[in-house]
């Protein structure tokens, strides 16, 4: 360790790349244990205008494809959502994982940021051990993923829900043209495709457990390009299909004593709608002010407990509209009947405010 060493960050992937760089260019000095992020061809994130600002103001530039519209389909209603319903110039900007990396990889060897590798974790008299190193920076940011060996080395309490859905997700290629994101919501589950570029989409598909073996027996592609159609897109090609059990969880402490959990290692939430990337970009932004002003930790359980308590919800209601169909239908009789401007940008501003 350094000598005045401001702060620990420890944990592996594009969170923790994201976290040393913003210190690095903030002039926070750190030592980080764990590893550089690896490639995974079938991640896309859609960020919001506010994570893109943070990722831009520390030169992070992946390369994006910027949305202005979002469809929203349940039985024979649509409900369209534009960028000019919205205060921002883009509804959101979708980037696949190895872009993101890509442009991580350049960021880090620019800054000479370099990760040691953990060898040993513990904890004892309140103190922090990694690598048979007593860890006693002011600040500790755990960085370190949804199955946090420092959130259980310290026994911080995690309220968890494991749901019975799953979510596929996958990279499509469609011989039509297709700008928006397109999302249709049924008794089954939730169908998203988000654009890369014209002919190739980013597939999130959130589904029941009828469904689910129905994809696993029958295969994806059989399955997908049934929806697709619907969409009037005619599917080509399907890569990278990868599927996940959908769970929530949340961190409540948010951090005890000098530590601090951010990312996934403080919440697990619905892959929809790019909540995951976007609540952890900006639990770093807010540590990054706090370490900068020498404020105390218990301020960013204040600022954060707001848009992590929506998102917890938000992933519920989402498995409570499969359950109930009549939440999901009434829910879109409502929109289908609020279609004026004003309504539209409450609604994209309710979906980007609480991250």
């Amino acid at each position: 360790m350094h000598k005045n060493t401001q702060t620990t960050i420890i944990g592996s992937g594009i969170l923790a790349s994201i976290c040393a760089i913003a210190f690095k260019r903030n002039g926070i000095t750190f030592d980080w244990y764990g590893s550089m992020p690896q490639n995974n061809d079938a991640m896309c994130y859609a960020l919001h205008h506010k994570s893109i600002c943070f990722l831009n103001q520390h030169q992070i530039f992946p390369t994006f494809n910027h949305i202005e519209e979002m469809i929203l389909h349940h039985d024979c209603i649509s409900y369209d959502l534009h960028a000019k319903h919205s205060e921002n110039p883009y509804l959101c900007s979708i980037t696949q994982h190895n872009q993101l990396t890509h442009a991580l990889y350049q960021n880090l060897s620019e800054l000479d940021i370099n990760a040691i590798p953990i060898q040993n974790q513990d904890y004892k008299n309140n103190t922090l051990i990694i690598n048979s190193h007593a860890i006693k920076t002011p600040y500790i940011i755990a960085v370190d993923g949804p199955k946090s060996p420092i959130r259980r080395l310290i026994k911080a309490q995690q309220k968890h829900t494991q749901y019975e859905h799953h979510a596929h997700i996958a990279i499509l290629t469609h011989y039509e043209s297709n700008k928006a994101v397109q999302q249709i919501f049924s008794n089954e589950g939730t169908f998203a495709i988000l654009p890369i570029s014209k002919h190739n989409s980013s597939l999130i598909w959130s589904c029941n457990p009828e469904q689910h073996k129905r994809i696993l027996s029958n295969g994806i592609k059989h399955e997908i390009s049934k929806i697709l159609s619907i969409l009037g897109l005619t599917l080509t090609c399907i890569q990278h299909h990868q599927y996940l059990p959908i769970q929530s969880s949340l961190t409540p402490s948010f951090t005890h004593q000098n530590i601090a959990f951010a990312g996934s290692s403080l919440h697990t939430v619905h892959p929809l709608a790019g909540l995951g990337l976007n609540l952890g970009i900006n639990d770093l932004d807010t540590l990054k002010d706090l370490i900068i002003n020498h404020k105390p930790l218990i301020r960013y359980k204040t600022k954060r407990i707001p848009p992590h308590t929506f998102a917890q919800h938000l992933t519920h209601m989402g498995y409570l509209s499969t359950k109930n169909p009549s939440l999901l239908k009434s829910l879109f009789k409502v929109m289908h009947h609020t279609r004026h401007p004003a309504a539209k940008s409450m609604i994209l501003k309710a979906t980007q405010l609480f991250c």
